[in-house]
């Protein structure tokens, strides 16, 4: 599996919710979104803040999938949601910014748009709670969600659209012609 395969398949299940409990956890969805890091190339940009997000954001996870306290989590205050939703919004801003950076260097100037798009309305998105509770803007309340959701899932049909691109892994790009065997001499 690719490194964007796992973080599709990772953001989906994290995003759909299969039932009460949920049988697809969302502790589940960071691990395979975890994998899809470590298969990333060592180079990427904000590598380690993509890491660190994923896993702040997997942990959180952890203890919201146990029914009793995500129904306490999810009647409880906005800003409560919004803390314990914005390791989420961090992952994803960090890693379209990433593979963004990555596609204008290995000149994709298309891909490089479309995650530069998810990156800045991820950012909106996370921003957004505080205008909306914070500054009792009740009007902005349903787009905010509505802008929230249509950028995760973006993001999960990028992750499979470019999954194979050399630029998105480090592992694409070599296929077994180009990799030394082991009876070859190396300079």
């Amino acid at each position: 599996m690719r490194a964007l395969q796992a973080f599709g398949m990772g953001l989906l299940i994290v995003l759909v919710r299969a039932g009460t409990p949920d049988l697809l956890p969302d502790p589940l969805g960071w691990l395979l979104i975890l994998y899809g890091v470590r298969r990333l190339p060592p180079d990427l940009p904000h590598r380690t803040g993509v890491l660190l997000s994923g896993t702040l954001a997997g942990v959180v996870s952890v203890p919201l999938w146990v029914p009793p306290l995500a129904d306490r989590v999810l009647a409880g205050a906005e800003s409560i949601q919004w803390a314990v939703n914005l390791p989420q919004v961090v992952f994803v801003t960090l890693l379209a910014t990433a593979l963004g950076m990555r596609a204008g260097e290995r000149g994709d100037p298309a891909a490089r748009g479309w995650w530069f798009l998810v990156a800045t309305l991820s950012a909106l998105a996370g921003l957004a709670p505080v205008v909306v509770f914070g500054g009792e803007v009740a009007v902005l309340e349903t787009p905010a969600v509505v802008v929230a959701g249509a950028v995760l899932l973006t993001a999960i049909v990028l992750c499979f659209v470019h999954a194979a691109r050399p630029w998105a892994d480090d592992l694409a790009a070599e296929t077994p012609q180009s990799r030394p065997s082991a009876t070859e001499e190396r300079p």
